[in-house]
């Protein structure tokens, strides 16, 4: 049994040796249970609805997503995200891996950007696996900066601590590669699961600032709404 983070580096070290095949199978008699509980990402959850007997009922624990909304900035709300961003080192469901501004985004970032270089190293260190992830997310990022995409990108000096994404073309949900990854976006006029897009039905955590206008968000419908720098607890 290897943990589904292993996969690409069991993979890549099992391709290159002849005495070794990687191979995931499974029991053929698994295939017509009544019930099956699946715990895993998008690609896992696909997998078993394809392969699972048609007749089988089957109880989906997918991928979660957690995200800020400000509608306000105040003293020490760029250093509470950090926290909700860094904590665990961005591991799990309530961290905060996007957050929608109000107002003006590019200086909104400039001092996240700093809050987060305060942090510095997160917690738990990336992998090898996350830290590459993180690479090429940021060459992504700058391959569209170079072709007049409307974005901005922050990110910590020599490392992979930290990065912020600042996006103007879209508003869509998405989850990160981790360690610190954190897309920012202007705020939609009409906040629902169509302007976010389809990872908003993931949606874990709402963080809200200020907490008075949770009701903006009632048209997502998220399991948990709490104010900046309380989505770990």
């Amino acid at each position: 049994k290897v943990a589904w983070g292993g996969w690409w580096e069991l993979g890549e070290w099992g391709g290159g040796s002849d005495g070794l095949e990687v191979r995931r199978e499974w029991p053929e008699e698994w295939r017509a249970r009544e019930v099956a509980v699946i715990y895993g990402g998008a690609d896992t959850l696909a997998f078993f609805r394809e392969w699972l007997a048609p007749e089988t009922r089957v109880i989906e624990h997918g991928p979660k997503i957690s995200a800020a909304f400000v509608f306000s900035e105040r003293e020490g709300i760029h250093r509470d995200l950090a926290e909700d961003i860094m904590r665990y080192g961005q591991r799990g469901c309530l961290s905060v891996q996007a957050i929608y501004v109000k107002g003006d985004v590019e200086s909104f970032c400039g001092k996240l950007a700093g809050a987060l270089d305060e942090w510095g190293r997160p917690k738990i260190a990336p992998t090898l696996s996350e830290a590459g992830a993180v690479r090429n997310e940021r060459e992504l990022a700058r391959f569209r900066i170079a072709n007049g995409a409307d974005m901005a990108m922050w990110e910590s000096e020599k490392s992979t601590n930290w990065t912020v994404v600042w996006d103007a073309e879209s508003a869509a949900l998405r989850p990160g590669p981790g360690s610190g990854f954190v897309r920012v976006f202007p705020m939609p006029e009409e906040i629902s699961q169509e302007s976010l897009g389809a990872e908003s039905h993931f949606l874990s955590t709402a963080v809200c600032e200020p907490i008075a206008a949770s009701d903006k968000l009632e048209t997502l419908s998220p399991p948990r709404i709490c104010a900046a720098g309380r989505a770990q607890e």
